[in-house]
C-alpha cells in the first residue's frame, strides 16, 4: 500500500518538473466514491470525503494525457477502503482545452476558455479492502482498472477553475483474495494551470 502512494508521489513529482515543456494542469477535487465488489467475499462501501488529484499535460488543444490518484480513506472507521493509480487520455468537447495567445507582425491573438467539457478514460491499479478484521490486520484485493470520466470545467481566470465530474471504474482482481467490481464517484474540486 505504501508502495503504491510513494509511486504516485514520484510520478507526479517527476511530471510537474520543467522536464515536460508543455502547458499542466493540476486538480484537488473531494466527493463521494461507492464501491460494488465480489469475490471469495463481497464487499460494498460508500466514502464521504473521497479525495482526487490528477496531473494533466496537453499536447494538443483538444486531447490531454493524465495521471490520477483516487483516495478514499473512511475517517469513521479509519480504513483506508480504496487507493487506485491510473494513466489516460481525455477529450474536449466543443471548443480548446487551453488558453491560446501569440504575436504576428505586431498584432496579439488571444483565445480564452470559459466553460469546457470534457470525456475520458483511464486504465490502472487499484488496491481495495476486502475485509478489515481488526485495527491491523486488513484483507485486500489488487485489481487492474479501467474506467470512464465526464466532466466540465468553468475557468474562473486565467490559471485557475472549478470542475466537476462523473466517473466509473471497473476492476478485475489479480491477487490471492480476487475480487472484482465497479466504483462510481462524484467528484468537485479545483483546477489549476502551471
Amino acid at each position: 500500500m505504501l508502495q503504491l502512494k510513494s509511486l504516485a508521489v514520484a510520478l507526479l513529482f517527476l511530471w510537474t518538473s520543467n522536464s515536460f515543456a508543455v502547458p499542466k494542469q493540476i486538480y484537488f477535487k473531494t466527493g463521494m466514491l461507492k464501491g460494488m465488489y465480489s469475490g471469495p467475499r463481497s464487499v460494498g462501501f460508500t466514502v464521504i470525503p473521497t479525495m482526487e488529484a490528477e496531473m494533466e499535460f496537453f499536447f494538443s488543444s483538444a486531447k490531454s494525457e493524465i495521471v490520477k490518484l483516487v483516495n478514499a480513506y473512511d475517517l469513521s472507521e479509519a480504513k483506508n477502503n480504496y487507493t487506485y493509480i491510473g494513466y489516460g487520455n481525455r477529450y474536449y468537447l466543443g471548443g480548446p482545452a487551453i488558453n491560446f495567445s501569440a504575436q504576428e507582425f505586431g498584432v496579439d491573438y488571444k483565445s480564452g476558455v470559459g466553460m469546457r467539457y470534457y470525456v475520458g478514460w483511464d486504465a490502472g491499479i487499484a488496491h481495495v479492502l476486502v475485509l478489515g478484521a481488526t485495527s491491523s490486520l486488513d484483507t485486500t484485493s489488487a485489481l487492474f482498472q479501467l474506467g470512464i470520466t465526464g466532466g466540465l470545467i468553468y475557468q474562473i481566470s486565467q490559471s485557475l477553475g472549478l470542475d466537476i465530474s462523473l466517473g466509473s471504474t471497473y476492476g478485475f482482481g489479480f491477487t490471492t483474495v480476487s475480487v472484482g467490481g465497479l466504483s462510481l464517484r462524484g467528484m468537485f474540486g479545483v483546477t489549476y494551470f502551471l
